[in-house]
């Protein structure tokens, strides 16, 4: 639930982080745009009526007259203004300056407004489209533009770039260009007039490069901001210490959401008022709002598609032992403590090349061998360790000492998906190392044979791959084309490490392959009893190459079964076996009787087995514990008594049979039985004086468990057994305070009670009364030993008894 919970909480988050974003994006982008447009064909330029406008005023000095009023026609042009007066128009250096009522006002391309020189007053009912046509001012009317074709233009003494087109006003065509943005008239020689309108134009990044396409323009812009916004991202990722799936998932969908949302603005925006030629290919009237809300559930969808708060990594562990420093340079160490005599084990310990001289005298040294030794081992193919029906070749490029080529038979390739085992031997005790590139020693990846240990013997042993490369299984292990070589080094013990690579070269058999997959081993052997009550349990079947597993409780074809098992497909992920594992949960077992299951398996290339593997596992009943032991009182007569644990198990998956585990805190920390795997348990405990409780837990083969518990006290008992009473009744009697075994001498105390003359017990169930004949006048010198041998000591007696005979006084 918590994971869970974290997950809702990083994809809100995430979400909202998005739409942040995505939202700020395209709202920049959409403000920056206003100023700037990109070209469609015939897209309307909004007119009004411009107010009446007379010639007069004083000009500032960077102002001329370039158009010197006369009267008006008899008749008023559709190109006069209302009152049929013509105006006096002045050209500044990048306006066209009017006079109305009395105050100069000029034209300002970049508000779309007329403003007073000083700029204190505006004309907020002059449009965007009132331009100079011929020297005059257009009235009312639409502009329509139709662009034909980009060319070079001369605008103020420099050579531009232009979309060339006419513009149309009241019927009447005019040549115009679009430079960057700005609308101008063209006279028949192509030079440039006044400005006479806008456009749209987008501007490349950096200044390099536009475009006067509307839908480019967007994509333009939807790129260009995209990348800022994934950087940004990508930066605070790596200070935030962000997830990188996280990471990578906001990134993707901030630039699809961006380039997106943009995208659609541009295939169906509306027209920005006052530039002509804006305007999706399709117009649909789509507004920049709507642009950012596509865009945000585009940035959304790809954010839940994308980012998945789960993943698998690959861990490879190798369990080595320590290695001692390479070299002998501390070797003289342990010989430097005379109250610590120098031993093998702490010798080696000190260096690889360290080594204890003179062992069992008293000159035993711990030295450095070969110190001078400056030659690296010499590896040689070890023959001994091949696989059987290939044989070691030199490689020809190379001299034998420096590699060798594994074949089967002559020069033949070896199957796919089959153990390869092989081996090479050095001159000297040597670690060695195997990778599949060439790199230097302490970089290599993999010890040659698992062991770091220094040997002069080293196997190898791995499955080869298939040499298929559509599936994409062999990487990235092998990657050319199914000939191989793998590189070697060794380093013996003084550092010294062989630089030229020994080279291990081998090919895969490239046929295609035809063999279905072999299932090599199971988790849970065939016949196995399953624990009660169980329903499923988890099951795992190993295949010799990466497919596609599964079962049915019925024997069918591949196609036709129900459940699919997990497989690991990937190469990298074959197990310590070099078998691929696929698991699953085998479910519906029923107790107390037989469950059968069978397997199919289909590899890479198609093939499937074309018989079933069967399973059968053997539904069980509880366990039960029918008697444990010891209960009550123990005695012994030492400080430690032995006392014998049982257990006694029947039922369960075999009939009682089971491993049984014992404790003394009736909690957790349960130890094997010493004879236990049986139905009978025992165990030995030497317990002092006390009072005891154990526990008991017993499993069978099917996961059954029972548990139990017992109680005990022991009592140690080292006297040697008292004669409470003596007395005459036909026999001399006497009564011990436990039971006993009574001996007696008529000499003294000094005799051995088991040369004594035996005392009958009075009753054989009791034991401690016991009777000898009554024989006046002699004197009995008594000895008792208890079952647990106590006894007095040698000349003691427990007991002695002299008959007398009193005469009754009168």
């Amino acid at each position: 639930m918590h994971k869970r919970g974290r997950s809702v909480a990083v994809v809100f988050s995430s979400c909202l982080q998005i739409f942040l974003l995505v939202s700020m994006s395209f709202a920049v982008s959409f403000i920056l745009s206003e100023s700037v447009a990109a070209q469609t064909p015939n897209a309307p330029v909004p007119q009004q009526a411009a107010p009446t406008i007379s010639p007069g005023g004083t000009l500032p000095p960077d102002r001329t007259i370039i158009d010197t009023p006369t009267p008006p026609p008899s008749s008023p042009s559709s190109l006069t203004n209302p009152s049929g007066v013509r105006t006096g128009l002045i050209k500044s250096p990048d306006s066209i300056i009017f006079s109305h009522d009395g105050q100069q006002y000029f034209y300002d391309a970049d508000e779309a407004r007329y403003f007073t020189a000083d700029g204190s007053k505006s004309l907020p009912d002059v449009p965007v489209g009132a331009t100079k046509i011929q020297g005059f001012s257009s009235t009312t009317g639409t502009s329509t533009y139709s662009w034909t074709s980009k060319g070079t233009f001369t605008l103020k003494g420099e050579s531009v770039n232009g979309l060339a087109g006419t513009r149309t006003l009241n019927g009447v065509e005019q040549n115009v260009v679009n430079i960057k943005g700005s609308i101008y008239e063209v006279d028949a020689n192509g030079v440039i007039g006044d400005k006479v309108g806008q456009g749209y134009y987008k501007e490349g990044p950096l200044g390099f490069g536009g475009t006067y396409n509307f839908f480019l323009g967007n994509l333009l812009e939807g790129v260009v901001w995209a990348a800022t916004v994934v950087g940004v991202i990508q930066l605070l990722g790596a200070l935030g210490g962000f997830d990188e799936e996280l990471t990578k998932s906001l990134s993707l969908s901030a630039a699809g959401g961006i380039i997106g949302g943009k995208a659609a603005y541009g295939l169906f925006g509306k027209a920005i008022p006052g530039k002509a030629g804006s305007g999706g290919i399709w117009k649909q009237g789509l507004s920049p709002k709507a642009g950012i809300a596509i865009g945000v559930a585009i940035a959304v969808v790809i954010f839940l598609v994308t980012y998945k708060d789960e993943k698998t990594k690959t861990v490879s562990f190798q369990c080595l032992p320590w290695e001692p420093p390479i070299g002998g340079a501390q070797c003289e160490k342990c010989n430097q403590d005379p109250q610590q005599p120098c031993s093998e084990y702490r010798c080696k310990a000190l260096g690889q090349a360290c080594e204890l001289v003179n062992k069992g005298s008293e000159k035993e040294q711990c030295v450095w061998v070969s110190r001078n030794d400056a030659m690296s081992p010499t590896i040689t193919p070890l023959t001994s360790a091949l696989s059987d029906g290939l044989s070691y070749k030199p490689l020809v490029a190379r001299p034998t000492a420096l590699g060798t080529r594994i074949v089967k038979g002559q020069e033949g390739c070896i199957e796919a998906f089959t153990p390869l085992v092989f081996g090479i031997q050095t001159n000297e005790p040597a670690q060695c190392k195997i990778d599949y590139e060439i790199k230097n020693y302490s970089e290599m990846q993999f010890f040659f044979g698992e062991s770091n240990y220094y040997l002069l013997n080293h196997t190898q042993r791995m499955k080869l791959p298939s040499p298929r490369t559509d599936a994409g299984e062999t990487a990235p292990l092998f990657k050319n084309d199914g000939t191989f070589n793998l590189y070697v080094r060794c380093q013996d013990a003084n550092g010294n490490v062989n630089e030229d690579i020994y080279t291990v070269e081998f090919c895969v058999n490239k046929g295609p392959d035809t063999t279905p997959p072999v299932i090599e081993s199971t988790s849970i052997i065939t016949g196995s009893p399953i624990r009660y009550k169980a329903d499923s349990t988890p099951f795992a079947l190993f295949v010799n190459e990466p497919s596609q597993c599964k079962w049915s409780r019925e024997d069918k074809a591949y196609d036709s079964m129900e459940n699919v098992l997990s497989c690991d497909a990937s190469a990298e992920l074959i197990n310590a076996e070099l078998r691929y594992a696929c698991e699953t949960n085998l479910t519906g077992i029923i107790d107390r009787q037989n469950n059968e299951f069978f397997f199919r398996c289909r590899d890479t290339a198609g093939n499937t087995n074309v018989e079933s593997m069967p399973l059968l596992l053997r539904g069980s009943q509880p366990l039960t514990i029918l008697e444990v032991k010891p209960n009550g009182t123990i005695f012994g007569s030492t400080a430690t008594v032995p006392v014998e644990l049982e257990v006694l198990t029947d039922d369960g998956s075999d009939e009682g049979a089971a491993q049984c585990f014992y404790n003394t805190t009736l909690t957790e920390g349960y130890q094997k039985m010493f004879e236990t795997d049986s139905f009978a348990h025992k165990q030995i405990q030497d317990l002092t004086s006390g009072n005891y409780k154990y526990a008991f837990r017993c499993i069978d083969a099917g996961g059954n468990i029972a548990e139990a518990q017992t109680s005990f006290t022991v009592v140690v008992d080292k006297d040697a057994p008292i004669v409470t009473r003596t007395y005459r009744d036909t026999a001399l009697k006497i009564v011990t305070n436990e039971d006993a075994e009574c001996t007696y001498s008529t000499q003294s105390c000094n005799f051995n009670l088991l040369e004594g003359i035996r005392m009958e017990y009075s009753n054989i169930q009791t034991k401690n009364a016991l009777f000898a004949p009554w024989k006046p006048g002699q004197t009995y010198y008594i000895k008792c030993v208890d079952k647990y041998g106590n006894q007095p000591t040698p000349d003691v007696c427990s007991v002695l008894v002299s008959p007398r005979q009193f005469a009754q006084q009168s």
